[in-house]
Parts: structure tokens; C-alpha cells; sequence
């Protein structure tokens, strides 16, 4: 965007007309979002995370990068499953994991099964195996 004065026409041109806008209505937002309940707010349920970085405001994105391994689908799947115990809706979207990788870590999550003996197949040599699968596929299909 421009900030030029028109020189010949001895006015602001309409590009610095339009950026005055936009700076104008960015503050009042800004203004507007400083009144907006702390209830407003989504609260992680972690405290020290939550010290950290404070609730998750309504709307905004957030994004978790590490490398690879450093569990961040770990952290980010057990806040996932503690907020859909305190009835919160969550939308995920994972971009290293097929969902139903996700979904499957989530269900181990919530039936206490290490996700990696799961995955990796190492659990099928379990004698009880079989059960677990049941359990496994029943908390798939809810």
C-alpha cells in the first residue's frame, strides 16, 4: 500500500485513504476486543500451559510446531480429550497425522492404552488382545 501524497492534486491519495481505514478500524477492534469477558475466553486445562500462554481467544488459530517426535500430537490429543470431558467442542486439524491415526491415539487415550504398542501391532502378541480390539473399535465407532 502507498502512503504518498499526491503532490499534484495536493490531497492524500485514495490508496493512503484506504490504509487510514484499515488502521482505523484494526484500533477499533483492538478497543473492542480489550472488553471482552475473560469467560469468553477458552481455558486450557493445564496451569502451568495456561500461564504460558493465557486462554484461547474466540477465534483465533493456533498452530503447535516442534520436530518431529518432540509430542506434540501427544499434548495436543490429551488437551483435545480433556476438553471433550468438560463437554467443549473441538475442531483439529492435524497436518503430520492421518486422521485416523488421530482418532485412533484418542481412543487409546481415553481407554488408557499406549498408542504406540497399539499402532506399532506390538499389542496383538497380548493375550488379551482380542478384548482389546473390542474395546478399541467400540470407542472408534462412538
Amino acid at each position: 500500500m502507498s502512503w504518498v501524497f499526491d503532490e499534484q492534486a495536493g490531497r492524500v491519495t485514495p490508496e493512503r485513504l484506504d490504509a487510514l481505514d484499515s488502521a482505523f478500524d484494526q484500533a477499533h477492534e483492538a478497543k473492542r476486543l480489550l472488553d471482552r469477558p475473560a469467560s469468553a475466553h477458552l481455558q486450557l486445562p493445564y496451569p502451568a500451559l495456561e500461564h504460558l500462554v493465557g486462554g484461547i481467544a474466540p477465534g483465533d488459530v493456533w498452530f503447535v510446531a516442534a520436530f518431529s517426535g518432540n509430542g506434540k500430537t501427544a499434548l495436543l490429543m490429551s488437551l483435545v480429550l480433556r476438553l471433550l470431558q468438560l463437554g467443549r467442542t473441538v475442531f483439529y486439524m492435524g497436518l503430520e497425522s492421518r486422521p485416523h491415526i488421530l482418532r485412533t491415539h484418542l481412543a487409546c487415550l481415553r481407554l488408557g492404552y499406549d498408542v504406540g504398542e497399539i499402532l506399532s501391532g506390538a499389542s496383538k502378541s497380548w493375550t488379551s488382545w482380542d478384548s482389546i480390539r473390542n474395546e478399541l473399535v467400540a470407542d472408534l465407532d462412538q
